[in-house]
């Protein structure tokens, strides 16, 4: 009687772990891309920010659209879908199940529709990922659109969401390389970098959508601007003959030469963005907190452009 006690307790444990294993495997990834974006736009936690309602509804508003843009599959967040309706925004899903919007699959057929890149043209080869991105890429747009005021430039709306997404998959790039030790190629998710001749990575479109974000800092000679581009060239140089379709079958043994490197460059790139080992002046949050549209929401004052020495 005692060892079928025993026999019934550890099979209900082992359901208890499995139940829990689930959960601990689906959250921590978005929750990744959360505190990776946070740790982006706001790496000081500075005493100067606001913690209002507005400001707490923007960010958690920016991380939900974010995550039904990109990474949502199957019937999962179905909350935060509806957290978007309470907030008035528009062009939204009935269900994460619509058709033209979702997606089933996970791994490699989760990421085909939404990770190839910002822009449609990237997707018009396959049919339906395109439907998918036509449906899916206005949830962030509509969600930015709604808590920050662009005074009309739209170029600039554009580059902000541009630049969460392509933030997201660089992550995304970093974690494979790093801790999954493996390489997708472009048809699964955007090459890091390297692509002289097209241009189709997401070190020159973050470079493209920097230039449009701040226009204003290159006016005025922004030393910070300049940094931030900078790197991003040189990380660029550095993957070009890694990437070239004779050296890119490297990619795919994770103790080359080439895959090292290429590891290295995302961690350079996501490092420049968090701020981490540099120099102050290379934040990218002190040109964003200077923007208008960024300012007014998070800060409770005014930082103008000015040029750092």
């Amino acid at each position: 009687m005692k060892f079928r006690k025993m026999i019934f307790m550890l099979f209900i444990s082992v359901i208890v772990l499995s139940f829990v294993s689930k959960d601990v495997y689906a959250f921590p990834s978005h929750k990744k891309h959360d505190d990776m974006l946070e740790s982006i736009l706001f790496p000081l936690y500075e005493h100067d920010l606001k913690n209002n309602d507005e400001s707490v509804k923007a960010l958690e508003a920016i991380e939900y659209a974010s995550y039904l843009t990109i990474d949502q599959r199957g019937d999962n967040g179905k909350d935060k879908l509806e957290k978007l309706k309470e907030y008035g925004i528009k062009g939204l899903p009935k269900s994460t199940t619509d058709p033209g919007y979702y997606i089933a699959g996970v791994g490699e057929n989760h990421r085909k529709p939404t990770h190839r890149g910002w822009d449609y043209d990237n997707y018009t080869s396959t049919p339906k990922d395109y439907e998918i991105w036509k449906n899916r890429r206005p949830i962030l747009e509509n969600t930015v659109d709604k808590f920050f005021d662009f005074n009309g430039d739209d170029k600039q709306k554009e580059s902000f969401c541009a630049i969460i997404y392509y933030i997201h998959i660089l992550g995304d790039r970093y974690d494979d390389c790093n801790n999954n030790r493996k390489y997708y190629p472009p048809s699964v998710i955007m090459e890091l970098g390297g692509r002289k001749n097209d241009e189709k990575d997401i070190i020159h479109e973050l470079e493209k959508y920097i230039r449009l974000l701040f226009k204003n800092s290159i006016n005025e000679s922004n030393n910070n601007y300049d940094r931030i581009i900078r790197k991003l060239e040189e990380i660029n140089i550095e993957l070009e003959p890694i990437v070239t379709t004779q050296n890119a079958q490297n990619l795919n043994d994770n103790t080359s030469d080439e895959f090292q490197i290429y590891c290295k460059c995302a961690e350079e790139a996501l490092n420049m963005f968090q701020n981490v080992n540099s120099c102050k002046e290379e934040q990218f949050s002190i040109l964003l907190k200077s923007e208008p549209f960024f300012n007014k929401v998070f800060y409770k004052h005014q930082y103008p452009q000015k040029r750092y020495v």
